[in-house]
């Protein structure tokens, strides 16, 4: 009799031991596979906010290319990651042109370990060599002008190396509203837009 229950305790424990390794293996698929259906829920969720902000419709095909991306390749900052995703594919801001995006956006293959979930971004140019019409973002406040760290503007006018001119002309306004204002601002307090800027104060 206690070699039966032995015999029933060990294959037990053997049963429990293999579940547990099927388990453990199949553990970060079923893991992955979670994050990348939240990932996709952002991903629609900022598809929408652009189409409202930029006037288009194209969050269901976003939203379709989300869900071709491998779980497995994804980062652990998701809301991160889907901001870039949403801005690489609509071209940022708005339309204009993009910037080079991390392998797991455009590959439809696993990566080596060592390459999978990068939030690394290229292709952005420099703050120094703005020209009129390009959108920035303030990186200060301009309290006199009620203006916030975060807002976001286009150039107007380049400073004039002639006349000793330093700062740049930067009309901020609502995107819904006709009232504007045009502010001298130094190059120190803007930067080049970012994946994931929410660009309220962006003017078509």
């Amino acid at each position: 009799m206690k070699n039966l229950v032995a015999h029933a305790d060990a294959k037990a424990f053997t049963d429990e031991a293999v579940i547990m390794k099927k388990t453990a293996t199949r553990l970060p698929d079923e893991v992955a596979e979670i994050k990348k259906q939240q990932f996709v829920a952002l991903v629609g969720q900022l598809a929408g906010l652009r189409d409202l902000q930029y006037g288009n419709d194209m969050a269901p095909g976003v939203i379709e290319l989300a869900l071709k991306v491998v779980a497995l390749n994804l980062p652990s900052n998701l809301l991160r990651a889907a901001a870039i995703f949403v801005d690489y594919l609509y071209g940022f801001p708005a339309n204009k042109g993009s910037f080079g995006p991390p392998q797991w956006v455009l590959v439809k293959t696993l990566l080596p370990e060592k390459e999978r979930g990068s939030l690394v971004c290229t292709g952005f140019e420099d703050v120094s060599s703005l020209a009129e019409n390009d959108v920035v973002v303030l990186v200060g406040d301009v309290p006199g002008q009620g203006l916030h760290a975060g807002m976001s503007g286009i150039v107007r006018e380049l400073p004039s190396a002639n006349e000793g001119q330093r700062d740049y002309l930067i009309e901020f306004g609502e995107p819904e509203d006709c009232h504007s204002q045009e502010v001298e601002v130094s190059l120190s307090l803007l930067r080049r837009p970012r994946p994931g800027d929410l660009l309220e104060n962006y003017r078509f």
